[in-house]
């Protein structure tokens, strides 16, 4: 068993094949300043982790990999109920001339603060969960420890994890790993993840 890769000391408690990319980022002078270079390249695949010290980490601050479905079904809800709301309050300083547009700009306002209240209470409770809660998804944040580094620790290299299982289609494996470069995710998904896929 190897040890965890973003504090290197404690043995994994969640891990998976991934494919490792190493990034140099390279300075050099230029006209009216600096110019910078990034230059990435696949080390190969290897078993990759993280201890349940960091999982807990990277998880509270993850919930939308780790709650997916609660994430995607509240979207479904909110999002169009809390537009709806900002049409009915925009209605209401345009057109304000009848009781009828007052009261329904009232109501647009009051449910609009209610529907924001309710995104604040969802994030704290699925940022709770995530947090406590192991799953097999705990796998997919080994792509987002670099976001989570620990002090005096430096990651230097980006993980891909190769769950196709949680991998539905490119939009959702391309929001996981946005570490690395886009041709190098379409490379990774096409290769591994979905042969007959489309990478768009």
């Amino acid at each position: 068993m190897s040890n965890c890769v973003r504090c290197r000391e404690k043995p994994t408690a969640a891990s998976c094949d991934c494919v490792v990319f190493a990034q140099n980022v390279s300075f050099a002078p230029a006209a009216g300043g600096t110019s910078v270079t990034t230059t990435e390249y696949a080390i190969g695949v290897e078993p990759a982790g993280l201890c349940s010290d960091c999982l807990k980490t990277v998880a509270k601050e993850e919930s939308k990999i780790i709650c997916s479905k609660a994430w995607r079904i509240f979207s479904l809800i909110w999002f169009p109920l809390f537009c709806a709301c900002l049409v009915l309050v925009a209605l209401w300083f345009i057109l304000k001339r009848s009781e009828r547009i007052d009261l329904l700009g009232k109501i647009g306002l009051y449910a609009g603060l209610i529907l924001i209240a309710a995104y604040a209470v969802f994030w704290i409770i699925t940022r709770t969960i995530s947090g406590k809660r192991r799953t097999e998804r705990d796998k997919l944040l080994v792509a987002r420890v670099h976001n989570y580094p620990m002090k005096g620790k430096s990651i230097s290299c980006r993980y891909v994890p190769l769950c196709r299982e949680f991998y539905p289609d490119f939009k959702t494996f391309n929001s996981i790993n946005q570490g690395i470069t886009k041709s190098n995710a379409k490379s990774v998904y096409l290769q591994f993840i979905d042969p007959n896929g489309k990478a768009d």
